[in-house]
């Protein structure tokens, strides 16, 4: 092949690659290729497994030599899975692409099998047998995975004992369900609903969501004022306007689906239960499949009105998931009668590898920009999901008074192992800015502050010493003449999607008297989670216990709001309005801000 010929043929490939999502090559007469020690190389042909011995012309012997010599360790996947490269390696030609003379060997003699067709659909069989097949060759090196998987949660699980669950009735209610031989896509939904159960709203088994099957709900559902709202993908408009609210899919109500989704969210607080549960249903066909109901390419919808009117609504599925994203779509900015509006959308930074210091700038720079001449402020963190800490240390300090004692904003112990000094003064959550009260780091006023703090915390739930290191603190502190501050009225807003980072952002807000918390009660996470392979899977638990200033866990509460405001239906699509903004105005206007 000429260098102009091979680029021409590498171009091709790569359009194809992106256009259709299959390589040129990827094509098999077969649907399961496997390869005997001694040699014999047995295929699947028209559902029937036997030995082959000739194909395209080329015995079983050189097709195996001549992948072995031009592609290495990966010869039985080539054979398998790229066929046509196979031959072009080989330099055989073959007289189509689309169909193969075969030679196989069955009863006793040699049977003849002309223009057998080679397709993708085939190809992409061979795939997923030799997938199964390798992921049960892990299985087999893993041993006992949900054996594995539970002396994880005990040795290493934060939350292991928080909702005194009977661990294990629920692995043995898991290994009846799973059988004898059970595939990791079975393994993974298995560990998803074992960690599910303890409460810790990071936990999760990587992976569990991948093998859904097809079908995904052509709308978003979301909770609004009295109900669940049904909305377009696209937040355009709700799916019936006079009839917003869900009550029922394919005839069964929305709570049964609630409840079938809620077996793999986490057990935390009821607001990420219902959060989660109803971003889940998205996967239409797996939730029917839990309730024991037939996947189909149709779904009906039976919606009401706030004064009991019914309507239904039949939509086609979709292979496209629906995305929530971040709601409201709003920018920081200054309002109207000199109210300055900061919207924190993400605790992360914009751009990956920020620094933290040059992040924690750009904020204090945008919250000065808008509080600038303004009476009242408005710190919009509704649909932020959580990441760093570190918007708390560039924002707090702004809004506590000059000369105000440091805040102690978390506190937490780390589950440790039993070699670990748990008294290391140094600590074990550093990446989360908690530190021992024996830190070297604390100033004299944080350290006072810290004391009187632990005379006063009851935590409502007693971590056992066994496992676990001292107590953590996360203080801040008001910082000097550098800081630019804001000495009006605050309000945050916050509602059902803040978590994790987000939890303690609100948290720690919550703790100055000038700032008042509005919308609805935030998610409850704080794990610092920790990822454990065991064979072909991966599942990710708590390693902190974590906890509000008033003692209260994170996970399973979250932050409840000072004042309650629900969202209307018309809220969460584009140009419906905002009741919890308008309140939070009011609020400020009522305060003199």
């Amino acid at each position: 092949m000429s260098g102009a010929s091979a680029a021409l043929r590498a171009w091709i490939l790569m359009f194809v690659v992106g256009v259709s999502g299959a390589a040129w090559g990827q094509v098999s007469p077969f649907t399961a290729v496997e390869f005997e020690e001694d040699g014999t190389l047995m295929v699947t042909l028209d559902g029937e497994r036997v030995a082959l011995v000739l194909l395209g012309g080329v015995p079983t012997a050189e097709l195996i030599a001549g992948a072995k010599r031009e592609f290495g360790d990966d010869w039985q996947k080539r054979i398998g899975e790229d066929l046509l490269e196979v031959f072009e390696a080989l330099e055989v030609e073959l007289d189509s692409e689309d169909v193969i003379d075969v030679v196989i060997f069955r009863d006793g003699e040699f049977v003849e099998v002309m223009d057998a067709p080679m397709t993708r659909d085939n190809r992409q069989l061979v795939w997923e047998h030799n997938r199964v097949v390798r992921e049960r060759e892990q299985l087999g090196l893993a041993g006992d995975v949900l054996g594995s998987l539970v002396e994880i949660i005990r040795d290493r699980h934060a939350y292991a004992t928080l909702r005194g669950v009977d661990l294990d009735a629920i692995v043995a209610k898991e290994r009846e369900r799973l059988g004898d031989r059970p595939s990791v896509d079975a393994l993974r939904l298995a560990g998803q609903r074992i960690v599910s159960a303890l409460g810790d709203g990071h936990a999760r088994v990587d992976g569990w969501d991948d093998s859904f099957p097809r079908g995904r709900l052509p709308f978003l559902l979301v909770a609004a004022g009295e109900g669940v709202v049904a909305i377009e993908n696209d937040r355009s408009a709700l799916v019936d306007p006079e009839h917003p609210y869900v009550e029922s899919i394919d005839g069964v109500p929305l709570e049964r689906w609630i409840d079938a989704a809620s077996v793999y969210v986490a057990a935390g607080s009821p607001q990420l239960v219902r959060e989660r549960s109803l971003r889940l249903i998205r996967y239409v066909n797996f939730v029917r499949g839990e309730l024991g109901l037939v996947a189909s390419s149709d779904v009906s919808l039976k919606l009401r009105s706030a004064t009991g009117g019914t309507a239904e609504v039949e939509r086609r599925v979709t292979p496209v998931r629906g995305i929530y994203g971040t709601w409201p779509l709003t920018t920081s900015r200054m309002m109207e009668g000199d109210i300055g509006y900061f919207r924190l959308p993400s605790m992360s930074p914009e751009s990956r590898g920020l620094p933290s210091e040059l992040w924690r700038r750009q904020l204090r720079d945008e919250l000065a920009l808008v509080t600038r001449g303004a009476a009242g402020l408005i710190i919009d963190v509704r649909g932020n999901g959580g990441g760093l800490r570190d918007p708390i240390f560039a924002i707090m300090p702004s809004l506590m008074e000059r000369g105000s004692e440091p805040v102690v904003v978390n506190a937490a112990r780390a589950r440790i192992d039993g070699f670990d000094n748990r008294s290391d003064p140094e600590g074990f959550l550093g990446n989360r800015y908690l530190y021992p009260a024996a830190w070297s780091g604390w100033s004299e006023a944080e350290r006072a502050s810290i004391a009187a703090f632990r005379a006063d915390f009851r935590p409502e739930w007693s971590t056992p010493d066994d496992g676990f290191s001292d107590w953590h603190y996360m203080v801040v502190s008001p910082g000097g003449d550098e800081v630019v501050r804001f000495e009006g009225p605050v309000v945050v807003l916050m509602d059902d999607t803040c978590f994790s980072a987000t939890d303690i952002f609100v948290g720690a807000l919550g703790e100055l008297s000038s700032v008042t918390l509005v919308g609805t009660p935030s998610a409850g996470g704080s794990a610092r989670s920790r990822g454990y392979e065991i064979g072909p899977i991966e599942v990710r638990v708590a390693s902190m216990a974590s906890y509000q200033p008033n003692g209260r866990l994170y996970d399973g509460n979250g932050v409840s709001p000072d004042v309650i405001v629900e969202k209307r239906p018309g809220d969460v699509v584009l140009g419906g309005g905002d009741a919890q903004l308008d309140r939070a105005v009011e609020l400020l206007r009522e305060s003199g801000g």
